[in-house]
């Protein structure tokens, strides 16, 4: 639920009643009426930017995504109109622009969520978050080697972003680029030395290229991180598979499965329907 209508450093209304009346319906849980409040503070300041931005953070916090667009599409026409030379303007549009783009994600708009992060690049190309979300999108829409370029693009921006990096190898690793896999994997561990996901796609990585034992050895170390996550279980029973050892794979697998039945998580749960029983 959101508690706030205000926008950090941009605190320009001229009609603090409308703004104070906003606040204390959203505390009372009164989130239509405290639009409405916030509406009539902007037919009395047309520019006032907090109540713009005030509007797309209640959609948002209350789970309404098609009219948050449309807040959003608002107040970006507005943020655009006075951005001027104004830093921070041209900051929380910025921000405005990647929910947007994460909006259109979630309600599954792929093609609307990598416009916005076009739009994105345009106005901020100094900006690795315009990349790597629009590499992230390109990803899932299949274009895989376009999903790398801009993921490079991000990462030549800030080297050292782990969720870029992490992120990166998704697209990597569909290509089979194995190696480019376990540079990223090693970059993340040198500045996370737990991150659990890192030792398990780097050990993915490894079986690609038939490293089995350096694949066993990282994901072990992964569960050694994280023994409840059901993925590095059933990935390491594949290199047990490739091994031909069936009796540590299957052990694995009823591992992974007894897990995702407790916490859920795992990526292909019809494995475990043919998942032998001990």
């Amino acid at each position: 639920t959101p508690t706030s209508v205000s926008v950090a450093g941009i605190e320009n209304s001229r009609d603090e009643d409308h703004m104070m009346n906003a606040r204390n319906l959203l505390q009372q849980g009164l989130a239509e009426e405290a639009i409405e409040e916030l509406e009539n503070a902007i037919l009395k300041d047309p520019d006032n930017l907090e109540a713009y931005a005030g509007k797309v953070e209640i959609r948002l916090g209350i789970g309404d995504l098609d009219l948050a667009l449309v807040e959003l599409n608002l107040a970006i026409e507005k943020f655009q109109e006075l951005a001027g030379n104004s830093d921070k303007i041209s900051q929380h549009l910025k921000y405005l622009y990647v929910v947007k783009a994460q909006s259109h994600e979630q309600l599954n708009q792929l093609e609307e969520s990598e416009s916005s992060y076009d739009d994105l690049v345009r106005i901020a190309p100094e900006d690795s978050i315009g990349y790597s979300g629009r590499a992230w999108i390109k990803f899932k829409l299949g274009e895989l080697e376009d999903s790398t370029e801009d993921f490079e693009k991000s990462l030549t921006i800030d080297s050292s972003n782990v969720m870029n990096l992490y992120f990166a190898t998704f697209p990597y690793l569909y290509l089979g680029d194995y190696e480019r896999v376990i540079e990223l994997t090693n970059k993340i561990i040198d500045l996370d030395p737990l991150h659990g996901n890192a030792y398990s796609r780097k050990g993915l990585a490894n079986s690609g290229l038939g490293e089995y034992n350096l694949a066993l050895q990282n994901l072990n170390k992964a569960i050694e991180i994280h023994s409840d996550r059901s993925n590095y279980y059933m990935e390491r029973s594949f290199v047990y598979e490739a091994l031909e050892n069936s009796e540590l794979a299957d052990k694995d697998r009823n591992t992974a499965c007894k897990l995702h039945e407790q916490f859920g998580g795992l990526d292909n749960p019809m494995l475990c329907l043919s998942a032998p029983t001990p």
